[in-house]
């Protein structure tokens, strides 16, 4: 067998084996304990935004100074978040308190998986009929003039 071929073979694999993975894509959404109203409200709705699109979510509580003999406040928020989001969110690990971060890793429930893949399916299907019927347009148009 000729090498040449052998590594086509195998770089071929892999490129085959790299379109199947799923890249999880993980964002950040930083909090501090004197967190504004208005401000928490923009930022949980950017992470119901990214949520629905399917990603991770990083919450980080930092606390800066005398803030760190506050940590009640920083899992607060975090749990404020979490049950704002109900049957959005699944915690996915609470990250214990490194130095002056507190955090947690969230990511989409199931019900939102299903519900996110579900409509990726009709996007498809509905695309896929769009094109068809494009193609039997244009087939039907060079018949006509053929």
């Amino acid at each position: 067998m000729d090498f040449g071929k052998y590594k086509y073979d195998l770089d071929k694999k892999r490129q085959k084996s790299k379109k199947k993975q799923k890249k999880i894509v993980i964002k950040e959404i930083q909090f501090r304990p004197k967190t504004g109203e208005h401000d928490y409200q923009f930022k949980k709705d950017h992470i119901e935004k990214f949520l629905k699109k399917g990603y991770r979510i990083k919450v980080i509580v930092y606390f800066r100074g005398r803030e760190l003999s506050r940590i009640d406040l920083g899992e607060q928020i975090i749990t404020r978040i979490t049950e704002e989001l109900g049957d959005l969110v699944e915690v996915i690990q609470r990250m214990p308190l490194e130095g002056r971060r507190l955090g947690a890793l969230v990511g989409p429930s199931k019900l939102l998986i299903e519900q996110i893949e579900k409509e990726l399916k009709d996007e498809d299907k509905s695309k896929n009929s769009q094109r068809h019927k494009k193609a039997s347009k244009d087939k039907g148009e060079e018949q006509d003039k053929g």
